[in-house]
């Protein structure tokens, strides 16, 4: 997977990304899976084999991790991870967390 073939971002709900699957690498034997690693961990398959949206789950909030994508074939798991792109879970129902709102919140109770 090359840059523009997928993308990762904050899905709007608490402890997940959203990773879209742009467009699938050419391939001389069809796709079996994909997958996605956090940092350097293990594989993780996600649900289908074509391009779309899916919800990586399980993560903290407000806290950036990096995540790979790469392909898998009957001929195995290529050797080759996607380059790391970054991304944020966030709450969207919390925004204490968030200094200015924070900072708004204690204005307002003085």
């Amino acid at each position: 997977f090359t840059e523009p073939m997928w993308e990762v971002y904050a899905a709007g709900v608490s402890g997940t990304l959203s990773l879209e699957i742009k467009s699938l690498p050419a391939s001389d034997q069809p796709l079996t899976a994909i997958y996605y690693r956090i940092g350097s961990g293990d594989p993780v398959v996600i649900t289908g084999t074509g391009t779309g949206i899916r919800t990586i789950p399980g993560l903290t909030d407000y806290v950036t991790v990096s995540v790979q994508v790469a392909a898998e074939s009957s001929v195995g798991l290529s050797a080759e991870w996607s380059d790391i792109k970054t991304a944020t879970p966030t709450n969207p129902t919390n925004n204490w967390n968030d200094a200015e709102a924070w900072l708004d919140a204690e204005a307002w109770s003085d």
